[in-house]
């Protein structure tokens, strides 16, 4: 009885080493690919911008999209919320008056054919049909009486659009 438990106690062990290898080696790289989908984003978010600087706010940060003569064009700031079965992280870009002019979904795990809709391009789309229809809203007018929510998923729809008026109302008065 005891010869089992130490072979299973050294399969476990070796199981664990290797896990943790793999996460040490793999981290770094997955880190640094976030940070390069969060570069091109931004760029997708403020096409005008050709300029991204990083402040700080809080206990978080944005960033000011300038053009070539170094006038602001607008924000991009960080959206976390929760909703049905993940964290949603996004980027969305507002103007000084919280006008949402681009929103871009980092990364969601919610239910496959349901909330994941949330990142779906219809046919002939080149961008995700929900959330291409938060652009050119003012965050004081947003409600899912004016945003069409995704069928049997009103808890993604509702957690998106809750996040995105917390989130740039955090912020506004700092932009000013």
């Amino acid at each position: 009885m005891f010869r089992y438990a130490l072979i299973l106690m050294t399969i476990c062990l070796v199981s664990a080493f290797v896990l943790a290898g793999t996460y040490k080696v793999t981290h770094p790289v997955y880190l640094e690919q976030m940070l390069e989908e969060e570069k091109q984003a931004l760029g997708e978010i403020l096409p005008k911008a050709v300029d991204f600087k990083e402040r700080q706010y809080c206990d978080s940060s944005y960033f000011v999209g300038r053009d070539i003569q170094g006038k602001t064009v607008g924000y991009i700031i960080r959206a976390e919320t929760n909703g049905y079965s993940s964290i949603i992280k996004m980027l969305v870009g507002i103007d000084a008056e919280g006008t949402i002019v681009g929103i871009k979904i980092l990364s969601q795990q919610e239910t496959p054919g349901l909330g994941a809709k949330i990142t779906e391009v219809r046919s002939g789309k080149k961008k995700p049909w929900f959330i291409q229809q938060f652009k050119g809203k003012n965050f004081k007018d947003l409600n899912l009486e004016n945003i069409e929510s995704i069928t049997a998923a009103t808890i993604t729809s509702q957690a998106i659009v809750e996040g995105l008026k917390k989130e740039i109302s955090k912020i506004l008065p700092y932009l000013k």
